[in-house]
């Protein structure tokens, strides 16, 4: 990813709990296990359509063009000679290879009420198609897209996915000020809308021994996420938050689901 990113001049950050990773623990949190990234739009667009060729053998940028049953509204960056089956994914014929997660963020009304009156439509939207489109039951504090998802049965969960991911492009962002983070329906506005001038510079932070690229205003970003992010949680919450089938880091991800 990296290397692709700067041969290419495309600017990435890290995000989330990589990014909290690199500030709080200068790598992976210890009971984490993925790596999440994020891009401008227009720098994600440049990113996604690169050639296969950028990224070489046993690499594999995974998009619902690239891989067909894989529905998310964001890419993967894959290893195909290892395995790392999601359980909400281990249903679809897809390349299962360790990933890195490559979320791009759009651009959003600078207005609260605005940003609301857009956000929770397209937000049920995405959640009505993630319910459909893959191996998940609906919160209860979110029974009302579980409700609209029976409404709108006769639609594919990617169909649903498709017009999820359109309609977060609607703003430019190469105009807008506050940019979102859309690709998980269901969020907050808190967790979701950022200055997009917290994005304008990228400041290099040790990952795992490795200069890697983050956010200038990286403490902004962190504080809106988490808080008071340098205290680690209780003991009794220090565990992974994504749910896995099967994970060989020796075995193509081929051979390895042939075990599940």
């Amino acid at each position: 990813m990296d290397r692709v990113c700067r041969k290419n001049g495309i600017r990435y950050f890290l995000f989330s709990g990589t990014l909290l990773g690199a500030v709080r623990h200068k790598g992976f949190i210890p009971w984490d296990d993925d790596i999440d990234v994020v891009l401008l739009r227009d720098e994600y667009e440049r990113f996604v359509h690169l050639p296969p060729e950028e990224f070489g053998p046993n690499f594999f940028l995974q998009t619902n063009d690239s891989d067909p049953e894989y529905h998310n509204v964001y890419a993967k960056v894959r290893r195909s000679d290892t395995t790392y089956v999601e359980s909400y994914m281990d249903h679809l014929r897809i390349n299962h290879g360790v990933f890195i997660d490559v979320f791009p963020m759009d651009g959003v009304p600078t207005n609260r009420f605005l940003q609301a009156v857009f956000w929770y439509p397209i937000s049920v939207l995405g959640y009505t198609a993630s319910l459909k489109a893959f191996k998940k039951e609906p919160k209860d504090y979110l029974i009302f897209p579980f409700v609209l998802f029976k409404m709108l049965s006769p639609f594919s969960g990617g169909a649903l996915m498709k017009a999820y991911g359109k309609l977060m492009g609607m703003f430019d962002v190469g105009r807008a000020k506050k940019v979102g983070f859309l690709t998980h329906a269901g969020f907050p506005l808190s967790h979701v809308v950022y200055e997009k001038s917290w994005f304008d510079r990228t400041v290099e932070l040790e990952y795992e021994g490795l200069p890697m690229p983050a956010p200038g205003e990286h403490h902004k970003v962190l504080t809106q996420l988490f808080g008071e992010y340098m205290s680690p949680p209780p003991e009794d919450k220090r565990v992974s938050h994504h749910g896995a089938t099967l994970i060989d880091l020796e075995l193509p991800y081929q051979e390895a689901i042939h075990e599940i």
